[in-house]
């Protein structure tokens, strides 16, 4: 049921596309349906023939890239949003996204380096900060990552998962006290948040064993 409207979409943009298929809209909004339905796959051919229209169409692009990533494709979403940057260069949410993948794919200089330019255009940019919290993490730079995360955190308070990676970052940097503080919020902000819970017991267990 939750996918009725997206399923109806399909439909009528299929037909669309059936009924005038020379134009790049309708492919795009066609493969977003797709997206969202988790059917990255299949969401493929209508953006090749939405770019084969309008090479330099930068919302395609951007699907194109997201359908990659969704496929674990990371070179190639990589690709995808570089073309999408260069028709957008202004376009903080995919410099954004083309940070996080940089940084899943290891290649953590180059997302470092992205995430402080988005930064550098808009400090309140939230999820930036939260990304690159995440790649100073993943350079050990603890007491980095930490206050980065705490700047998403103040961007974003009631955003559990900034919440419970602050709280692992914390934990990861000898401060339980501070750690086990982070983690309850991320749990209050989520009850259902397994992985904070099990982070939350583990602090509480190290905090009691250093008192």
């Amino acid at each position: 049921k939750a996918h009725g409207k997206p399923q109806k979409a399909l439909s009528h943009l299929r037909r669309a596309a059936e009924i005038d298929p020379e134009v790049p809209e309708i492919h795009n909004n066609l493969a977003s349906a797709l997206l969202e339905l988790d059917r990255p796959a299949d969401a493929l051919a209508p953006l090749q023939r939405a770019l084969k229209l309008r090479p330099k169409y930068g919302s395609a692009l951007i699907n194109a890239g997201n359908a990659f990533y969704l496929m674990n494709q990371h070179d190639k979403a990589i690709a995808f949003y570089r073309r999408a940057i260069e028709v957008e260069p202004d376009n903080m949410m995919v410099k954004t996204q083309l940070g996080m993948v940089l940084a899943e794919a290891g290649r953590l200089p180059q997302a470092e380096a992205l995430l402080k330019q988005v930064l550098s255009a808009q400090p309140d940019h939230a999820e930036a900060w939260f990304h690159l919290a995440v790649t100073h993490l993943r350079l050990k730079r603890v007491d980095d990552a930490i206050s980065a995360f705490e700047t998403a955190a103040r961007l974003a308070p009631d955003h559990a998962v900034t919440r419970h990676n602050l709280g692992i970052a914390l934990m990861r940097g000898n401060r339980t006290g501070e750690a086990i503080v982070q983690l309850r919020k991320a749990v209050a902000l989520d009850p259902g948040y397994e992985s904070a819970r099990r982070a939350l017991t583990q602090a509480i267990k190290e905090h009691n064993v250093t008192q």
